[in-house]
């Protein structure tokens, strides 16, 4: 699971969200490499709860920026974290917030 931060969330805006409208992330190709297998989810959180769950269904790499954007899709699977807690560490001072971490999948649990 990709677990990213955003400062400000409208609850009304996150149903319909589109990939482009989630934003972008620096992540590096060896760190989507080395997360492949587990980064079949995106977790957003804001104030270090789970505002929405997303299904990756691809993602594209801008190749100057390094950023990447994700194509998602709302995950019944994975609905039931809304509302709780970062399932990551929790961000702190805003010195220490960079805004993508990650999780093992499989150590959450699936709601179907």
């Amino acid at each position: 699971m990709i677990v990213v931060r955003i400062d400000k969330f409208d609850p009304a805006y996150a149903a319909s969200w589109p990939c482009s409208s989630l934003g972008s992330w620096l992540i590096t190709q060896e760190k989507l490499d080395t997360f492949g297998a587990i980064g079949d989810v995106l977790a957003v959180v804001s104030n270090n709860t789970v505002v929405a769950v997303f299904e990756i269904a691809g993602h594209c790499r801008d190749v100057h920026t390094r950023r990447v954007a994700f194509w998602v899709v709302p995950s019944s699977s994975w609905s039931h974290l809304i509302g709780n807690p970062n399932p990551a560490s929790p961000w702190g001072t805003r010195f220490s917030r960079w805004p993508v971490k990650f999780v093992e999948t499989e150590m959450l649990g699936r709601a179907d």
